[in-house]
């Protein structure tokens, strides 16, 4: 039975329940049903930067404006992110929704770079009993120095920062999600007027951050002010930015919460059969439920992390055995391909084999390939067949969390 976007939220409403998500926002709605599933987009850690950000912010503002003579090659595609929510099928139009959905990402990203841009600001200064945001401004005899005098680059500054005043990143991020899933679907396009002028000032909003960014991208491209700044941000905000992909997820909640076994076993053998395919995306509907789909297995992978970090920081020893039924055992083990009497034993060694970060990864390209309308080579097929088989075997021992023995710290703890 084929299941649209709006019934994938309502089976994994489970995710939605973050802190104050429903009061952020008018939804969409699909025969009266509100969607306020925003994932990890209403979170307050960064969910599309990259490592390399963290040490250059100015790289990827390279790379998104290159030589550009203004902002809106960009601005206008996040115009036509917000455009699908409003034209039934635009996203046909395309050659796959991939397309689309890396704009998306790109436009997330770039937000996201914002946020991070304007919180590794500089020192204050008081001007008229007011604290003001001061960049150091460095004279030079750079003939490009006429083009931004010092005030627009320091009013630039204060207005990026006011843009992300009051957690404003988790609107705008949940604003954009929101209308790739009622774009991706047809059912659910925004058709009320009220909402629609709330959009066109998210999207103002936006449009504005993007234009500080590109001005800031051209004085960066001269002075390059902020490296100075860079290392310090790291030492100390570090394991915030190593750990920003972590979710606050119960464990113990995702099947209870969310769906069965069997669903969720057929979730991942129907995303491994579209990689067989080429131009699937001409013959069905509904891909936003690709993206509620693989946003379930991302938050599946880090669920686990979290919980195995929480048991591993507390020193708890994990060598003895779960006392699974055997029926169950021979299940667990035939899913992972191999023996697992001890399952944070198990995920122990997965993390070994590839950081969390390589796991996830492999996550976001299965996605992505799904999207593409392409079949995909079967060298592709052989790494997914491993991210598959990974999933399989955490949603199995899921299940089987009321077996997991209570732990004790280590003797040498005291």
């Amino acid at each position: 039975m084929k299941r649209t976007v709006y019934q994938e939220l309502h089976q994994h409403s489970w995710m939605f329940n973050r802190i104050g998500v429903q009061h952020f926002l008018p939804c969409y709605t699909n025969n009266n049903r509100s969607i306020m599933g925003y994932f990890d987009y209403s979170n307050s850690y960064m969910c599309q930067l990259k490592e390399e950000d963290y040490k250059d912010p100015f790289l990827f503002l390279s790379h998104v404006f290159k030589d550009a003579d203004s902002a809106e090659q960009i601005q206008e595609e996040c115009w036509e992110i917000f455009t699908l929510a409003f034209k039934p099928y635009l996203w046909k139009a395309y050659e796959s929704p991939l397309i689309i959905y890396k704009k998306f990402k790109q436009m997330i990203r770039l937000l996201e770079l914002g946020s991070l841009i304007s919180t590794i600001r500089p020192t204050h200064y008081a001007i008229k009993g007011q604290m003001l945001a001061s960049f150091p401004y460095r004279d030079n005899n750079d003939v490009h120095n006429s083009l931004i005098s010092k005030e627009k680059i320091q009013d630039t500054y204060n207005t990026l920062i006011e843009s992300y005043a009051d957690d404003m990143l988790r609107f705008y991020r949940m604003v954009l999600f929101q209308i790739l899933l009622a774009g991706f679907d047809h059912k659910g396009q925004l058709n009320d007027t009220c909402l629609g002028e709330m959009l066109f000032l998210r999207f103002r909003a936006i449009r504005e951050i993007v234009n500080c960014l590109f001005i800031i991208h051209l004085h960066e491209k001269v002075h390059r002010h902020f490296h100075s700044y860079v290392p310090q941000y790291r030492q100390t905000i570090g394991h915030t930015v190593e750990r920003s992909y972590t979710t606050d997820h119960d464990i113990y909640g995702i099947i209870d919460g969310a769906t069965t076994i069997p669903h969720m076993h057929e979730q991942l053998k129907v995303s491994h059969k579209i990689l067989l395919e080429s131009n699937y995306w001409k013959t069905h509907d509904d891909p936003g439920t690709v993206l509620v789909r693989f946003q379930y297995f991302r938050n599946i992978i880090e669920t686990f992390y979290l919980h195995f970090m929480t048991i591993s920081d507390a020193d708890f020893t994990i060598d003895v055995d779960w006392p699974i039924p055997e029926k169950q055992q021979k299940a667990l083990n035939k899913m992972a391909k191999e023996v697992v009497r001890n399952p944070w034993r198990y995920f122990e060694h997965k993390l070994k084999e590839k950081p969390l970060a390589c796991w996830l990864k492999g996550v976001d390209e299965w996605e992505e390939a799904i999207l593409s309308n392409e079949a995909s080579a079967p060298s592709f097929i052989q790494h997914i067949d491993v991210v598959k088989t990974f999933l399989a075997t955490l949603i199995v021992i899921a299940d089987l969390m009321v077996y997991e023995p209570l732990y004790e710290l280590h003797d040498d703890v005291f």
